[in-house]
Order: C-alpha cells, then structure tokens, then sequence
C-alpha cells in the first residue's frame, strides 16, 4: 500500500511539473517579426509565463511621404492580446495604446500567430495624421 501511495504521489509531481512547464511556455512563440506594407512591429518576450513583451513598431504611408514615426516599450499578454504602450511618454502626446490581437497560430514547427490586428487609441502624436497602427500584419519567417 506505501509504495502505491508513494507512486501516485510521484506520478502526481511529475504531473504537476509537466503542467507548469506548459503554461509557463504559453507565451513563448509570440515573439517575432510581423510586418506589412505600412507597418513593422518586433515583439521580444521578457517573460513567457506572465506575458510581459518589450516591444518596437514603425508605421509609414507606403505610397509616399506625409506620415510616419514610430514608438517602443514594454507591454503585456493578457486573453489574447497585448497592449502595447510608449515606454516614454512625451510631454505632448496622449496616452498612446497599441492593441494587438494575436491571430490563428502557425504549424507546428513554428506554432506562433501567422499574423496579428492592430488598433490604436490616442497615438497621433507618434505617427502624424496619415497613418497608423491599424490592419493586419503578417509573421516575417525567422533567418536561420
């Protein structure tokens, strides 16, 4: 009878670690390149069990001058998305939030979003009037 106990119990740990290992990779393949014709964003995961991201973006008019910019910082993952702030806050701008809405996930050797939304709410001051953190960006492949 010990040892049965003693065998589920180690079954049981074991189990508990597989389990902990898993959510804390939950994050893990979010990180990347996304891109499209008007925007380029790197996400770099500083945590994968919590979530927490360093981020980089620059927007552009892909037809031309007249707008772009861009903003980095930190962010984090929550229910599938991540909100994306400024890690500076200039002295003019709004309260800069980029959203970004983690798309269907990729094949199983490279199980991250093929692509990702993006919205913004009171990021003019970042970018000009013409463009902006809006639209669907796809995965860039990573150089191996």
């Amino acid at each position: 009878m010990r040892k049965a106990v003693i065998s589920c119990l180690g079954f049981l740990s074991g189990l508990c670690a597989f389990a902990a290992g898993a959510s804390a990779q939950q994050y893990t393949y979010i990180g990347g390149l996304y891109e499209s014709g008007a925007v380029s964003l790197r996400i770099i995961v500083l945590d994968s069990e919590t979530g927490d991201v360093a981020w980089e973006s620059s927007v552009r008019r892909p037809d031309g001058p007249g707008c772009g910019g861009g903003a980095s910082g930190l962010g984090k993952i929550a229910g599938g998305k991540l909100e994306l702030r400024p890690y500076k806050r200039e002295p003019d701008a709004g309260a800069c939030v980029i959203t970004v809405t983690l798309g269907p996930k990729g094949p199983p050797n490279n199980p991250g979003p093929r692509s990702v939304a993006l919205s913004e709410k009171d990021c003019l001051y970042y970018h000009g009037a013409s463009c902006g953190w809006e639209g669907v960006v796809n995965r860039k492949p990573e150089a191996r």
